[in-house]
């Protein structure tokens, strides 16, 4: 008798391992979904880019270099540009975020308004050419074109206008072309002309994009703010924000900087999606083996407390219940929202397990008992599915609380004679109950 019940017992450990391998492939199933849903973002970006990229205007001026022999003959002819940055740029964005959908993914687009100015000081413009093209070098010629401002974009398709440049001094926004990554704006006058005439560029465009939109700048000092309607932004890049206010109904975020002339900052915002469906099930499903732990458990104690015996099959039959569980969270999220996925998951599998344990315990009340404290821990584990922050903390100590709750109640059980005393009962086949 005492080698059946051993075998019982190591059925039951096979039964939850099984249980959690299962448990593994839908987590397993969850991350192809979850790369499914990338691939069609992915699809959706071929419209919309979801890598936006924007930095603040700079001045460059083409040049030609003409080197002579000895005799005084044109030698060869290269050409080149040089660079000059901003002293200072203030901008300021504001970003409208909508959902775009194909089939059941979705994914998070924004319409983006920018508005700017960058100030420029040219008064000592020599200062900034290399030594290399100073006309002082005999034998030598450099023939400076018109200065031009290019503003720099990543992704000029997903522009919803033709970028404003107005600079002060000139009464009508510049004609801006495309040129490489980005817009170039010919101010037709000179760098000698633009010295005293060229102290500041203002710049406006909108642009949509997805997920994610990055701003750069190459002036000295910059101070940069974005407010959008989404209330959960990711910020990265290599500065971050210097004061952000996040709300249910959007975020506020101001940067500021300061870097060497020609330096670039990097400000980043990711538009996260808080509820990420397959994120959340992929937190829940780690949490599949306290659940069966803690139902084995359960029926261990009824064996135990209530002198009765049941069958490792029962145990295979409610661990299963449980497993089915994360499956169904998964498969109706996909199209409903999360909560309400995770509610009727749950009414379906408390209501599964208490028809179950009905006809198995000859006690109501302690099927009931069972069922309440099975709600309990659905109740904990979406809590800690929503405390993102706080996840890893709510966990340990539910798994420490639940310890402590076993130690406590068979702190007196006497388990040299555990298995002798239930190995004299027979298991429940369906009995009658109050």
């Amino acid at each position: 008798m005492k080698k059946t019940l051993t075998s019982k017992y190591v059925a039951i450990s096979g039964i939850a391992i099984t249980l959690m391998i299962a448990a593994g492939f839908i987590r397993s199933l969850g991350e192809e979904r979850k790369e499914r849903q990338a691939s069609v973002i992915t699809e959706i970006s071929s419209t919309l880019t979801p890598e936006q990229e924007i930095e603040t205007p700079h001045i460059f001026v083409p040049y030609v270099q003409i080197q002579y022999d000895k005799n005084g003959n044109e030698k060869e002819r290269t050409t080149g540009e040089i660079y000059f940055y901003g002293t200072s740029a203030k901008f300021s964005g504001v970003s409208a975020i909508s959902e775009r959908k194909r089939g059941i993914y979705r994914a998070q687009a924004y319409d983006l308004s920018l508005n700017g100015e960058t100030n420029f000081d040219l008064k000592n413009f020599e200062e900034s050419i290399p030594k290399k093209l100073s006309p002082q070098i005999s034998g030598k010629k450099i023939e400076y074109q018109n200065i031009r401002i290019y503003l720099p974009i990543s992704k000029q398709k997903a522009l919803l206008a033709k970028p404003e440049l107005t600079v002060e001094g000139f009464k009508e926004p510049l004609p801006g072309k495309i040129c490489g990554n980005g817009f170039c704006f010919d101010l037709g006058i000179s760098l000698e002309t633009a010295r005293n005439r060229l102290k500041l560029a203002r710049v406006s465009l909108k642009t949509a994009g997805l997920s994610q939109f990055r701003f750069k700048s190459t002036a000295i000092t910059t101070s940069f703010d974005l407010t959008s309607n989404w209330p959960s932004p990711s910020f990265g890049g290599d500065v971050l924000p210097t004061t952000r206010e996040i709300t249910k109904s959007g975020f506020n975020a101001a940067w500021n900087s300061f870097r060497n002339s020609g330096e670039t900052a990097t400000y980043e915002v990711r538009f996260v999606d808080p509820t990420d469906i397959y994120t959340l099930t992929d937190r829940a499903t780690k949490h599949a083996v306290l659940f069966i732990v803690s139902v084995f458990l359960g029926f261990f104690s009824v064996e135990i407390f209530r002198r009765v015996r049941l069958h490792a099959m029962q145990y295979a039959l409610v661990g299963a219940s449980l497993v089915v569980f994360y499956l169904i969270v998964l498969s109706l999220s996909e199209h409903i929202p999360f909560v309400a996925a995770y509610a009727i998951s749950v009414v379906a599998s408390i209501t599964l397990i208490r028809f179950y344990l009905s006809g198995v315990i000859n006690n109501s009340s302690d099927a009931n008992l069972f069922v309440v404290a099975l709600i309990g821990l659905y109740g904990l584990l979406y809590v800690i599915l929503s405390a993102e922050d706080f996840a890893l903390l709510l966990g340990s100590i539910l798994v420490f609380g639940l310890l402590g709750t076993v130690m406590m109640i068979t702190r007196k059980i006497d388990w040299s004679n555990i298995e002798l005393d239930l190995s004299d009962r027979k298991p429940l086949t369906g009995v009658e109950h109050d």
